[in-house]
């Protein structure tokens, strides 16, 4: 089976992710700014809605403020800010289809996918919020390993990748690949997870979800690889990395 586009986007941009996590909580905030960039750019073709530019750009700003709070934000609480700018991404996103006037086509999908864009790109701060927990609490063991920060980026990174990888190796036998996917993330989770400093249940969740995660995007574009383009390629593969992101963040504060 060929894999697809989504799926190759997903694995560039976590391998990005994960590299900028080990340089520190700036690198990943630079490299979380451009995904949010490109997605912002790529989402509306997805979505089909009109207006594209200035939804982009309401798109981008929005989330770049929310994925670079956590720099600034109080240790304790990292993403304090970022209900703050998905919420200023929302009302700019209504002002714009205001602005667009009455009659004009598909302003509601405009205003309810450019909100779910936000939400998904806002909730990549996950990945900086990680980077400084990985700064905050670097690995205690004689014997170097991975910190609980790096070790929920790398663990969240592994299952994804792997998963993603199911539909070239799965025999024809499994008859669902999104199951499967889930099991892998299971099995990977922890594998992963016992190399590093990461408690035994943090790795279990965050390879659970993040397999469920890996699956829908397999899943989904699976069904609609003949109807995508480059630009929804790129969407659709960038769409699950703020989740992760805040999945990874979890893992890594769960005790």
């Amino acid at each position: 089976m060929k894999i697809s586009g989504a799926v190759l986007v997903l694995g560039v941009a976590l391998a990005a992710l994960v590299g900028a996590v080990w340089s520190g909580p700036v690198a990943t905030a630079v490299t979380m700014s451009a995904v949010s960039a490109v997605f912002a750019y790529a989402y509306p073709y997805l979505l089909g809605i009109p207006a594209k530019r200035t939804v982009s750009t309401v798109g981008a700003i929005a989330s770049i403020l929310a994925v670079t709070s956590p720099l600034y934000a109080p240790s304790d609480a990292p993403l304090r800010f970022v209900p703050l700018y998905v919420g200023f991404g929302v009302a700019a996103s209504f002002i714009v289809q205001l602005l667009r006037g009455t009659g004009q086509v598909r302003r509601m999908e405009s205003l309810i996918g450019l909100s779910a864009g936000i939400f998904l790109m806002g909730s990549g701060a996950g990945w900086v919020a990680v980077a400084q927990v990985a700064q905050q609490y670097p690995s205690q063991e004689i014997i170097q390993q991975a910190s609980r920060g790096q070790g929920a980026a790398l663990c969240v990174a592994v299952c994804a990748l792997v998963g993603a990888l199911i539909p070239l190796i799965q025999p024809r036998i499994l008859s669902s690949t999104s199951v499967v996917i889930v099991g892998v993330g299971l099995f990977f989770g922890i594998l992963v997870g016992s190399t590093t400093e990461l408690a035994l249940g943090s790795s279990v969740v965050l390879g659970g979800i993040t397999g469920a995660l890996t699956g829908a995007v397999v899943t989904l574009s699976q069904r609609a690889e003949g109807s995508l383009t480059k630009r929804t390629h790129v969407a659709s593969g960038l769409g699950g990395i703020g989740l992760l992101g805040a999945v990874a963040f979890f893992g890594a504060t769960f005790v």
